[in-house]
């Protein structure tokens, strides 16, 4: 077994600027990946409404429900859909080219420092993700067409077309850091490297590096249950259903309607979703964050920094969190009257909630294990 006390890393002025474009790229593809998704293109707000627009769709907004139409489902009042479509589509293939650019920077920058590939191909993607990310928006904001009846309402470009900005920003900053970064003999994360060599020849590092990857993985899955409305979901004709832990999802063709279970005028409506709802998401959000801490403290016991076996518990405890939490909303919810006619079964943010806790349990199984080898 490797000594794990013998892990040392020098931040040097090519390591530092190394770490900023590491940093700048996961950020920059975060919020991409974000914006991409977002109906906060522009806004604009009338007595209590928000009008919404994105990339492929207009949202209606109020405090407890929103609607929301795609450009092209039908002709537009108040704008040409048409050109507002086009405008999205174009958006959208300049961003995602961008989006594919910072992912290949990242693994270019990953084998460059680690000496896999060596190269300054992940600079030059980076400033071309970052330049395609803003060109993209400012097509999209010069080809979107004028919407003259919400001028008096606000309208104005909202925080999605400033996050892509911000994001081209990021990505454009990521390439000068490489490119002032100067020039090293040895590859800059070779420590890290022959750490993570020296588990991999073992067992016992095997287990070590599969514990973390299940519960980073758990950790995942379960913020994407959390906040979908696929838990319970039907389909009647044309119409689809969906039941989350915060509110109902109605989809007719390009309409969709969703609502929140907290409006006062939903009681009946939504029955014991809303108390099976905040009961599983309580506990789902305790199971997250207890498997945030056991990653966090499987990581200080793996290179041995903080050795102990709380990370292990943590990650049986934060498994045995989720899957009682989601067992209980299952209990617990119960078929709104007014959806009794509709078949209703257990959809896969349910089942994802599940997996997110056997991942933890199962981190803490390899864990266990790796503990043993150890012993012998």
């Amino acid at each position: 077994m490797s000594d794990k006390d013998d892990f040392s890393f020098s931040i040097s002025k090519p390591s530092l600027l190394n770490l900023v474009s590491f940093v700048f790229t996961i950020s920059t593809l975060l919020i991409l990946l974000t914006t991409v998704s977002s109906n906060s293109w522009m806004t604009a707000s009338d007595d209590g409404d928000d009008y919404l627009f994105g990339l492929s769709e207009l949202e209606e907004s109020e405090k407890y429900t929103s609607f929301s139409r795609d450009y092209d489902s039908r002709e537009w009042i108040m704008f040409d859909g048409e050109e507002a479509d086009s405008a999205g589509t174009v958006a959208l293939i300049f961003l995602w080219i961008a989006i594919l650019a910072v992912i290949s920077s990242l693994v270019l920058l990953c084998l460059n420092n680690f000496g896999d590939y060596r190269s300054n191909y992940a600079m030059t993607v980076a400033f071309i993700g970052g330049g395609l990310a803003i060109i993209g928006a400012i097509v999209w904001w010069i080809m979107f067409p004028e919407v003259n009846e919400l001028e008096e309402d606000g309208l104005g470009l909202g925080s999605a077309f400033y996050l892509t900005i911000i994001a081209g920003l990021l990505s454009v900053g990521s390439g000068f850091s490489l490119l002032k970064s100067p020039e090293t003999d040895d590859p800059i994360w070779m420590p890290v490297r022959r750490t993570f060599s020296e588990m991999k020849n073992s067992d016992q590092g095997n287990l070590d590096l599969i514990s973390l990857g299940l519960v980073l993985g758990a950790v995942l899955v379960l913020f994407v249950s959390m906040f979908t409305t696929s838990w319970m979901t039907g389909s009647e004709d044309d119409a689809g259903f969906g039941f989350g832990l915060y509110g109902v999802e109605y989809s007719f063709e390009e309409f969709t309607f969703t609502g929140d279970y907290s409006d006062p005028d939903a009681g009946e409506e939504v029955g014991d979703a809303m108390s099976a709802g905040t009961t599983g998401a309580i506990f789902l959000w305790i199971a997250a964050l207890v498997a945030i801490a056991s990653l966090v403290l499987m990581c200080l016991n793996n290179i041995g920094v903080y050795t102990s076996k709380y990370g292990m518990i943590a990650a049986f405890a934060s498994g045995g969190l989720a899957i009682l939490g989601t067992i209980i909303w299952l209990i617990m919810f119960s078929t709104p009257s007014f959806f009794d006619e509709i078949d209703l079964s257990p959809g896969i943010s349910f089942y994802l909630a599940i997996i997110g806790g056997l991942s933890c349990i199962g981190a803490g199984a390899c864990n266990l294990m790796s503990d043993r080898k150890q012993r012998v």
